[in-house]
């Protein structure tokens, strides 16, 4: 049997062939980005009327990486990096009609900071008329027109972002006490201004130790466990792989953790039972399983809703449930579990005076790849809710397909545990609701 792979470095600090394939991946991640264009803000903002959406794309940005920073650290039994990241706008293998000047309808993330502040941190009725109208003044509303490279990658201008990071606001803040703790947000955007940047610093294992141990993280921006997650089986992150790298000698039974900073979570992936050649490689078939996005499973990955509504009425119960808590026998249900939700003694989704989300979708925690809180409602999910309820398709109108829309596979050569194909697809959702307490706008919609 050959040498066993793991991180390690030369005297003179070179690396041999396994680490340097590590720290420079020679492969092109291509990431595609799907848009749901809104087609009729005016009628949604003032009217009421249910939004259209028209999906577009892809926008393709191909992705290349290296490790930057590499540093061994404990007798090289762990080894610190930070992987800088560069994407590349590619027209060729984008949509026919995709262009990189292109503007869509979308919601606003600048607005929906403002709710957020106002409904978690906000308690003075003065504050919130305050905060109001700013949102009046600077014209911001909860749909804007955004371009697609700025949304992504470039950021693009945003009056209630330039107004926080004024110096004026900080300085006006520190001198009334910081009264309304503002959003660290320096830029719009997704991935504003990140291109060429990193996604944190990472202290992961080198293999010296145990070679099952290669490549398992133990930290991310110096943190074991995710602030955002309210359960230590969600918010612990240690010994979670990148999904590049995992141990050799693969087996059927494993089961791997991945940590996905862009989705600010980790991940569980199990072999699906399919083995196949990449390229001449055998490889081994791990997936995810449903409850992966069901926080009726993982309580720490619900959606805090913080917001409070109701964005699937006819879920769990068809619209047709009759709530009764006196009935007989009610003390001894549990209203926490799904399949009580709909018996007389239970008010469907909402458990505790808090509307729960069906299963198929977590909270977005942090701004992607930083170790920043999300400053407003996110929600993730495999593309169109595939593993959501037919109540949640229904409702969004939407039809998701198994091929297109299931959203991990990565194939892994069960030898040297290196990944030979991968796919990972994520839905971002905003939720923009009615609120007749904060502007105008909000009283108007569906």
């Amino acid at each position: 049997m050959g040498k066993i792979a793991i991180f390690r470095h030369a005297e003179d600090g070179s690396f041999p062939k396994a680490t340097f394939y590590w720290s420079r991946l020679p492969a092109v991640q291509h990431f595609n980005f799907y848009f749901f264009n809104i087609t009729n803000p005016d009628e949604v903002l003032y009217n009421g009327a249910v939004p259209k959406f028209v999906e577009v794309g892809p926008y393709s940005w191909p992705e290349t990486e290296f490790k930057d920073f590499i540093e061994f650290r404990e007798d090289d039994t762990y080894v610190h990096y930070q992987n800088n990241k560069t994407w590349v706008w590619d027209p060729s293998s984008s949509c026919d009609s995709c262009g990189y000047n292109d503007t869509l309808m979308l919601p606003n993330p600048a607005f929906a900071s403002v709710i957020y502040m106002s409904k978690t941190n906000l308690t003075s009725p003065v504050m919130k008329f305050l905060l109001n109208g700013l949102c009046l003044l600077l014209g911001e509303q909860p749909l804007r027109a955004v371009p697609m490279a700025g949304v992504l990658f470039t950021s693009y201008d945003d009056p209630f972002i330039s107004l926080i990071n004024s110096n004026f606001t900080k300085t006006l803040m520190s001198f009334m006490g910081n009264p309304i703790p503002l959003p660290p947000v320096p830029a719009m955007g997704y991935f504003p201004n990140y291109n060429q940047t990193n996604d944190g610093d990472f202290l992961v294992k080198t293999g010296i130790d145990n070679v099952d141990n290669l490549a398992l993280i133990q930290k991310w921006c110096g943190m074991e466990k995710l602030p955002w997650f309210s359960s230590t089986d969600t918010a612990d992150i240690r010994n979670s792989g990148d999904g590049s790298f995992q141990k050799p000698f693969i087996k059927s039974t494993d089961r791997l953790r991945q940590f996905q900073s862009l989705a600010c979570r980790k991940f569980e992936l199990v072999y699906s039972g399919n083995s196949r050649t990449v390229n001449g490689i055998p490889a081994m078939d791990f997936v995810l399983e449903e409850n992966e996005y069901n926080s009726l499973v993982y309580d720490g990955y619900r959606y805090p809703n913080f917001e409070n509504q109701d964005y699937f009425p006819s879920w769990p119960c068809n619209g047709s449930h009759k709530y009764n808590p006196n009935s007989p026998g009610c003390s001894g249900i549990n209203c926490a579990r799904q399949e009580n939700f709909c018996d007389p003694c239970c008010n469907g989704s909402t458990v505790n005076g808090q509307v729960w989300l069906p299963p198929g979708m977590t909270p977005l925690g942090c701004l992607p790849a930083k170790p920043i809180p999300l400053p407003f409602g996110g929600i993730i999910s495999p593309p169109h809710f595939l593993w959501s309820p037919p109540e949640v398709h229904r409702t969004l109108g939407l039809s998701p397909d198994e091929n297109r829309h299931d959203p991990m596979r990565f194939s892994i050569n069960p030898t040297t545990g290196s990944t030979v194909d991968a796919y990972f697809r994520v839905m971002l959702s905003i939720p923009v609701y009615r609120d007749s307490s904060f502007a105008y706008v909000l009283k108007n919609l569906h």
